[in-house]
């Protein structure tokens, strides 16, 4: 009984630390996954933070792809709108203008070429080619010249810079307004006049000849461009000042009829009194122009004057209407006009103005 006892007490304590051994195997084992849960927690903590920074990588680049695959169109596009630009390289002012209103489709070496044509083309002129379109400025104009000392007569610093003692006949007359055979019915002062068969016509040739023997550096008409209606481009830096033509024609007639009346008496004031509407002057200062006088005595400067003077002389003496080529002479006037280096506009101001 007593070893029975002893056994019974013995296989308690052995069960006792079996359970004891179970629960402290337990509890280990607990912990160990508490820990491994841990690390795994930490582990996937890390991964996802790690594709998460991964995804905004690549949303980015994706991103900047796209920007930079549009950028590239762009760019794409803007070189083949350059490559249709065709840059001749003579400096000319009608280039200059075409490809300053191409704007950013022009590359900076297209840029440094119109630049160097440009002054390739400006150290080979002979000097300034003025067009004096009468009652437009270029009196006024003249004058700046002779300030600058671009041109002066001897003995007569208030000429006009188409004066007779500057100007050679195979150059250029000084401005005629009026046709030869109205001369006996309307007397006016002989430069007025305009000679059919006598007036020359001047090629770019003369004016420079003419230039280089009065070592001048300026040559004004107040006519009509060089022979051919065509600018000396190669030659001359080519200017005209242009201003509304009503007032232009408004100040044309009261000229002419200050030219016509002064000094005038008895018969030959009264045929200058017939440009104004009732042949006599209001007491108030206010007079109109006889438009049908005019039109009739004064053809050239009534129709259509810019037209004429921006073409050659074969067009300048047309008779009025044009013989019904006005718009065919006015593309040409144009097309002419396009060819000046500058064109200005008279009581403009500091404003641009479009032509």
């Amino acid at each position: 009984v007593q070893r029975n006892n002893i056994l019974k007490t013995n296989l308690k304590a052995q069960n006792s630390i079996t359970v004891v051994l179970i629960q402290v195997a337990n509890n280990k084992m607990k912990a160990e996954m508490k820990g491994l849960h841990a690390i795994l927690a930490v582990i996937a903590m890390i991964v996802f933070i790690a594709l998460f920074k991964m995804y905004s990588v690549m949303l980015f680049l994706l991103q900047e792809k796209t920007i930079v695959s549009q950028n590239l169109d762009k760019v794409s596009l803007q070189e083949q709108q350059r490559v249709h630009i065709n840059i001749t390289c003579t400096g000319l002012p009608r280039e200059r203008r075409r490809i300053a209103e191409l704007g950013q489709n022009v590359t900076d070496e297209q840029w440094l070429q119109v630049l160097q044509c440009m002054y390739e083309r400006e150290r080979k002129l002979v000097g300034v080619y003025a067009l004096h379109v009468s009652k437009s400025g270029g009196t006024t104009l003249c004058d700046l010249f002779k300030k600058e000392k671009c041109f002066f007569v001897e003995g007569a610093p208030h000429a006009n810079c188409w004066a007779r003692r500057y100007k050679s006949h195979t150059v250029d007359f000084g401005p005629q307004w009026q046709r030869k055979q109205y001369s006996e019915e309307l007397k006016m002062k002989d430069w007025v006049y305009f000679y059919e068969h006598e007036t020359p016509s001047s090629a770019c040739s003369d004016i420079r000849h003419h230039l280089h023997h009065q070592n001048q550096t300026l040559a004004m008409s107040e006519n009509w461009l060089p022979k051919g209606g065509n600018l000396c481009q190669q030659d001359f830096s080519n200017v005209i000042v242009v201003r509304d033509p009503i007032k232009r024609m408004s100040s044309h007639y009261q000229h002419l009829f200050e030219e016509c009346i002064r000094g005038k008496k008895g018969v030959e004031k009264e045929k200058c009194l017939q440009m104004i509407q009732g042949g006599t002057l209001n007491e108030n200062g206010i007079n109109y122009f006889n438009i049908t006088f005019m039109i009739k005595w004064f053809d050239i400067i009534s129709d259509n004057y810019y037209l004429r003077s921006i073409n050659d002389q074969n067009i300048y003496k047309k008779p009025f209407g044009m013989e019904g080529k006005g718009n065919e002479y006015l593309k040409m006037a144009l097309d002419n006009l396009h060819n000046f280096d500058w064109v200005m506009v008279l009581h403009a101001g500091q404003a641009d103005e479009e032509i």
